[in-house]
């Protein structure tokens, strides 16, 4: 989620780009031939179905063996969760997601002991991949998403060339979707899979190149894991990561580096100490005192704004009245809501989506001050 951000920050990538790797994409990846083209289906479907029905399957193939498998809350989960505002068209739109993820659990629970039918699979695997949005970027979801044939088959094939026991070698721990700790110190980071003392990514990518993007993300997880080890049900993982890797998947291809290969000369270190002192910077910035949340938006933190605008709105949603709590708005008296300053005029559209999808109420006022509201009690008041 938002690691992908934070690790974008300036004086991070100046310090991969002197610490780490200079040689990205391994000469044996880029002779690899593509195994599965991409179906054009709407950009990240086909990417996050596969997610999801790569754990499935990964879970699915290990039942067997001594490999002790983690798994956690899916995000689809969570989104679901905010079906009950506005984000859906009509009520026949909010009963089929509801009954999407309904059906999925079964599903899943049918794959995974040996059985269920796996076109099904792939077909649940969109929708809980577009209910993502409603955690990730609220604004993009559509009610009216169905699973699309094409993206399927095309699920289905990436997973025909994953054999996750020969391609990853477990041996005594597999973590899929892991939770680092550390996360909310970033804004959410969410991993694709740890492999014993191993992390490793899913990529769709229709070329195999290893990016500066895509090494920023690994070198991120690795120092969140340093930070605070990674959220499992009894604890906590600890263990250090030793190597991390991407899983090309129209490939078939894993690409790997130890920490001393992705960063020489005891880089790993000086690069955590940069990751460290960007989170105290964040912090400075984004301090908020006991008054109404107020937060001032540039360029280079749209992304970071986006995140504390839409939880703001969450908090909102859940606000019944004034009279039942506490909550200082900063609008007016008896106005739920809150103030955001110096929002360039270009965004304004999307976070005007982003309330009405809330039930809330967007104002803009001079300057780039934005003003949202509880829509069911806010414009009433306002206009006294």
């Amino acid at each position: 989620m938002s690691l992908t951000t934070f690790v974008k920050r300036p004086a991070i990538k100046d310090a991969f780009k002197t610490l780490g790797i200079q040689e990205r994409t391994p000469a044996s990846l880029r002779d690899r031939q593509l195994l599965v083209p991409n179906a054009e289906g709407p950009r990240g479907l086909a990417g996050t179905a596969f997610d999801y029905l790569a754990r499935f399957h990964i879970a699915r193939e290990l039942r067997n063996t001594n490999v002790h498998v983690h798994e956690r809350k899916w995000i689809s989960e969570r989104g679901a969760e905010f079906l009950g505002g506005d984000v859906c068209r009509s009520s026949d739109d909010k009963r089929y997601w509801r009954k999407a993820l309904t059906d999925a659990r079964a599903e899943v629970t049918d794959y995974i002991s040996g059985r269920g039918d796996l076109r099904r699979l792939a077909d649940l695997c969109q929708c809980l991949g577009h209910l993502d949005l409603l955690v990730r970027r609220m604004d993009a979801f559509d009610s009216t998403f169905r699973p699309l044939p094409n993206v399927s088959e095309e699920v289905l094939k990436l997973i025909d060339w994953l054999d996750p026991v020969d391609q990853f070698g477990p041996c005594q721990l597999c973590i899929l979707n892991p939770e680092f700790v550390a996360a909310p110190q970033v804004s959410g980071a969410d991993a694709d899979l740890v492999v014993d003392d191993r992390l490793i990514e899913l990529k769709t990518s229709a070329k195999p190149t290893v990016s500066l993007d895509y090494l920023l993300q690994l070198a991120g997880y690795a120092a969140l894991q340093r930070m605070g080890g990674i959220r499992l049900a009894d604890g906590a993982y600890e263990t250090p990561f030793a190597s991390v890797g991407i899983y090309f998947a129209r490939y078939g291809a894993l690409v790997q580096w130890s920490l001393g290969e992705l960063f020489p000369n005891d880089g790993f270190s000086r690069f955590c100490d940069v990751f460290h002192e960007e989170i105290a910077a964040v912090k400075r910035t984004a301090h908020e005192d006991s008054q109404p949340p107020l937060r001032q938006a540039s360029e280079t933190d749209t992304d970071i704004l986006t995140d504390f605008i839409e939880g703001e709105l969450k908090k909102l949603q859940q606000f019944k009245s004034a009279s039942s709590g506490d909550r200082k708005s900063g609008v007016g008296k008896g106005v739920p809501g809150f103030t955001v300053s110096g929002v360039d005029k270009k965004y304004v559209a999307r976070y005007r989506r982003l309330a009405k999808k809330f039930g809330c109420l967007l104002l803009t006022q001079p300057k780039g001050d934005l003003i949202f509201v509880k829509l069911s009690q806010g414009t009433g008041a306002l206009r006294k």
